[in-house]
Formats: C-alpha cells, structure tokens, sequence
C-alpha cells in the first residue's frame, strides 16, 4: 500500500509540475531545483545544501523530459577537435594528451584486463583529463539494466563519470561525462561511443529522483564488489558475456571471491555453464531490482564482457544445452544423423528483412536439389523462446504463427517429404543443441546464422537484402560476428544482385546505426547455383546402403 501511495504520489507531482512548467518563469525555477538535485546527489563542487524540491516525491519521466528539453552536451571527440574545441578545453582545465590516454586499446586487452583488475582491487582507474594523475572510482551507477554503467570520479573539486558500456566492444568505456561543463568526451567512434543523448539524460534523472539516496551511497566508503549478467539477448550472451566471463577464470580471478547479480539468461543458467560458480553467491534478480540494489547494497558494478569468442565458451554451452534436451529429441537427432545426407540447417523469417516468396522460391530449390540428393534433410529453424520463458507473448505468439505458416506453404510446395524436424517456437538451449547435427546451412543474415555457424562449424550460405550484402556496416569479411570468433568458418554471403529489395520498413527514427529492414526477393537460379557448389564440397557420410550417396549429375 505504501508503495502504491508513493507512485501515485509521484505521478501526481509530475502532472502539477508539468501544468505550472507552462509559466516561462516558473519552467526554469523548475530546471534549476533539478539541476541543484544533480549537485547535491553527486556532490559537485561541494554542494551540501538540500533543495526545495528535494522534499517531493519526483516523476522520474517528468525529470527526464525537462532534462532532455534543456540540458544541452557539448559533445567533443579528443581525437580531431576542431580548432575551437581544442581551445575551449585548455580554458576549461582540460589536456587532450590526458584525455587520450584513456582511449581503450584495440585488442581483447582492452577489457578482459581492466575487468578482472577491477573486480579484484574493487576500483576503476583512469587518467585524469585535468592532472594527467592516475584516479580511481569505487563507486558506480547504473540507471537501467542494459545500459552503460557510470564510474563517479573526483579530482579535487572537480568531478567527472566515465560511461562503460556497449556489447560489440566487450563493454569498454565510452565517453567521459563532466557535469560542471555539460562535457561529454568521446573515448571512441561517434558510431557506437555516443548514440546520442538518452542513455545519458536517464542516467541524470535517475540520480536526480533519488539525490538522497546517491548521494548517501557516494559518501559511503564501504563497497561489495558484483559482476553483472544483463544482457537480454542469446546471441550477445553468447558472443560478448560468456566469453567475459571466461576471460575472468584465465585471467585467475576467483569467481567466489565477489557476488554475482544474473538478470538474464536466455541459454542456460550461469553456474550450469560455469561450474566454477557454484560455490559462488550467484543471486538472480529483475531488471528494476539492480539500480536500487547499487544503491541500497553499497555496490561496485562490473559488467564482464568480450569481444572475442573463443572455442572455449562454445563448447560450454554445448555442453550445458545438452542437459535440456528431452530423450526422445535426442533419439530423432540420432536417427536423422543415421538416415540422411546432407542435412541442410534452413532458417525462417517473417515481418522484416526477409525474403518475400522464400516458401514457394526454396520450394523450387528443394525440389531441383533432391534428385540428386535424395536423402536430403531440412531442418527448420526460426524464432526461439529464451530459456527462462515459459511461453510466448503476443508479440512472439504472432511472428511464431507466421513463421509456421511459411512452413506449411513450403512442405506443400516439396515434391517429396524432406523437412525432418521444425524447431519454430522451441526453447533456444533445444535449437541450439539442434543445430550441432547440420552439415550445411542457408540462413538469413543475423542471429539466425549466427546460432547455426557458432554451433555447428559448418559452411553455409547468407541472404539479406542488398544494403546488408553489400556491406553497409563496412567489408563483410570484417563483419563483427565473423571476426568474433576466428575458429568458426565465416560463411559466403550472396552477391548483391542476387536480390532484388522491395519497399519495405527503413531503420527506426532515432537509431544511430544503419540497419536497414527492406525486404527482398531472391534469384533462385543464382541459389541453387551457391547450394549446389557448397553442398558438393561436403565430404559424404558413410551410410549402411549406398543409395544414400548422391546421386551423379546426368551426362557424368
């Protein structure tokens, strides 16, 4: 009840707010009673008083909307400032030499060092961007799970927060926050450093909400170190955290020697991967319960992560998946294994960046591809459920549904049954156990491929629209996932005129990152002609009847 009483309470404040906020005069009273918040939660410039507003009970959204309609960064990237940038930092007390030497290095030591480091002396260092001295924090905050977290620092008077965060890099810092200036400080490309200013508008409204509490937690000097697993999807689990997590056990870091908060789990359990951490205090919490918990718990955050996925990792998961799978999928994987050659991994998409006519046009291709391999097998794989939902919502329940009906007009259009297991709709740890039986693959560009080549190793063939096949993110022999991890064999991607795109959905308003969901069509003949020449350089399993061979094309 008094939980309830406190959020009407505050949405209350917000709607009387945002009404008085109509005045001009009384819109910037409102703004300065925030930004005096912001002081007194981060105690900038030995800021002790406590604000009017302190004694309300503040809309977070409300907060967030006035910061975002007045705060204005000043975005500065140290490696090219122009002219004036360079002279306005040296007004400001800030040396570019300092600064730089903060950029995170280009190699895996870059954060599998500085975590491990980190989680074991309980404090981030960094270079001061004033003194050139080293700093260190023992404090983080974090206003929402996924998001970068933010190491208060302090230097005399002065404060800065370093931003650490972002999957891809294997959550290496990103930019330096300077609340005295409005500075933000690039330590990396525009492109995935600084994706513009919500992450960071939330992280402000968060403190500036609960000023009493960060603030108390700032002037406290006791702190209990925690790792956290937050990352909602399969594929980032697997390619950046796990492998993090790995990176900390080779580095010797005793993974009982701190507390693990685990959010999210979409393959397997932590300590079932790892079982180096059962003797660890592995707490499972919600996405809402961790910001409060840095805060109430006196914590120090560190979120383990990587950017090199290492055989290592794979074969854990292998592992782990297997303990899910039920016998009698065990017994069909077997059985297909025993009876069919080559077994093709084919992958189904609906709504956007998918091939428009897949059903009929891999229909056609199936049926020029049986006579000669009459023992071809087709597994189909598409949406999966994390492991930790026990069903799908209507979101999920809607894009299983097409998905299945893509199957049904595919199996109509085979000439012959081929299509020995469907997996749409399946927990991911079963796909994922699924996948090591493929010989070959066709997949759609993204994490659809990514599953099968991690799992199985095998060659396979990409499609996507022409932005993706004419690599729009830079080379694609470059692609981050491919480079990821070196021991798995990068597929071969089809030409860009191999599709034709239609007009379809472009990348949402706001996102920073192209990433573009046209829909396309396929040439078939240039298809078959890839599958044909992939599924030729297979090596043939041996079968106990020869008519599992394939068959000699005719004329040879």
């Amino acid at each position: 009840m008094r939980a309830l009483a406190s959020k009407v309470l505050r949405r209350l404040s917000g709607v009387v707010l945002q009404h008085l906020s109509r005045v001009p005069y009384l819109a910037r009273v409102e703004y300065r009673q925030y930004r005096s918040l912001l002081a007194c939660a981060l105690g900038e410039d030995g800021y002790s008083g406590r604000p009017l507003f302190a004694r309300l009970a503040l809309d977070e959204r409300r907060v967030r909307s006035v910061v975002q309609g007045v705060e204005r960064y000043r975005v500065i990237d140290p490696t090219r400032p122009s002219g004036e940038d360079a002279q306005w930092l040296k007004e400001q007390g800030l040396d570019i030499d300092c600064i730089l030497q903060n950029l995170p290095a280009g190699d895996e030591a870059a954060t599998a060092l500085p975590q491990a480091m980190s989680i074991r002396l309980g404090r981030l260092e960094c270079i001061c961007p004033f003194s050139g001295r080293t700093i260190a924090s023992r404090s983080s905050l974090l206003a929402q799970t996924g998001q970068p977290i933010y190491y208060v620092f302090r230097e005399g008077e002065r404060l800065l927060l370093l931003a650490v965060g972002r999957d891809t890099t294997g959550f290496s810092r990103l930019y330096m926050y300077l609340p005295d200036c409005n500075l933000v400080l690039l330590l990396g490309s525009s492109a995935w450093a600084w994706l513009g200013r919500n992450e960071l508008d939330q992280l402000l409204a968060f403190a500036i909400v609960r000023a009493s509490a960060v603030r108390a937690y700032l002037e406290d000097s006791g702190r209990s170190v925690a790792a956290l697993i937050d990352h909602t999807h399969f594929a980032h689990q697997i390619w950046n955290v796990l492998p993090g997590v790995q990176a900390l056990l080779d580095n010797g870091v005793n993974p009982a020697a701190f507390s693990w908060r685990v959010v999210h789990e979409p393959v397997a359990p932590l300590d079932v991967i790892f079982p180096e951490l059962h003797g660890a205090a592995v707490r499972r919490a919600s996405e809402a319960e961790v910001p409060a918990s840095v805060l109430s718990e006196r914590l120090f955050l560190v979120r383990p992560g990587s950017r090199r996925l290492t055989p290592r990792p794979i074969e854990r998961v292998r592992q782990a998946v297997a303990t899910f799978a039920p016998p009698a999928l065990n017994r069909r994987m077997e059985e297909i294994r025993r009876t069919h050659w080559p077994i093709l991994w084919l992958t189904v998409r609906a709504d956007t960046r998918t091939w428009l006519g897949f059903a009929s046009g891999m229909a056609g291709i199936l049926n020029q591809l049986l006579p000669r391999y009459p023992r071809l097998g087709v597994i189909l794989d598409g949406y999966a459920l994390p492991r930790t939902q026990s069903g799908p919502n209507v979101r999920q329940s809607a894009s299983i549904a097409a998905e299945r009906e893509i199957i049904d007009a595919l199996k109509a259009g085979c000439d012959q049954p081929c299509v020995v297991l469907e997996l749409i709709g399946d927990p991911l740890p079963l796909s994922i156990h699924a996948a090591s039986i493929a010989d070959c693959y066709l997949a759609h560009h993204g994490t659809l491929q990514h599953k099968v080549a991690w799992f199985a190793n095998v060659p396979g063939i990409v499609h996507s629209n022409r932005g993706m096949l004419s690599g729009i993110d830079g080379s694609l022999a470059h692609y981050p996932a491919f480079a990821a991890s070196p021991a798995t064999l990068p597929p071969r991607y089809l030409p860009p005129d191999a599709v034709t795109d239609l007009p379809g959905d472009p990348s949402p308003p706001g996102v920073r990152w192209r990433n573009p969901l046209e829909n396309y069509t396929v040439d078939p003949q240039q298809l078959l002609a890839a599958m044909l020449e992939m599924m030729e350089a297979l090596q043939p399993r041996p079968f106990p009847c020869p008519d599992h061979a394939p068959v000699p094309p005719s004329g040879t």
